[in-house]
């Protein structure tokens, strides 16, 4: 799979395409894709496809997170069931 800054190079990492537009869809996939990858070829994808600096503090996040064993947006049904 493609990183998300190849595909859409013209929109920088936190601009509201990512959220909004074009990229949110592309970006979801990309870290379900991320998700289901294991550390070592994570490292061998970021070490081929190495990411721009504004976008590594989100990979980290990601690949702390990925270390509980919890989806992307697994979070947000943790969130729903304390208000329903």
């Amino acid at each position: 799979m493609k990183p998300p800054w190849d595909v859409f190079p013209e929109m920088p990492f936190g601009s509201l395409g990512w959220r909004m537009g074009g990229g949110e869809g592309y970006l979801d996939e990309f870290l379900e894709w991320m998700y289901s990858q294991s550390e070592q070829e994570l490292e061998q994808y970021f070490s081929v496809n190495v990411p721009p600096a504004e976008w590594l503090s989100m990979l980290q996040y990601h690949k702390k997170k990925m270390k509980t064993g919890k989806l992307p947006w697994e979070y947000c049904e943790e969130i729903d069931n304390k208000f329903t």
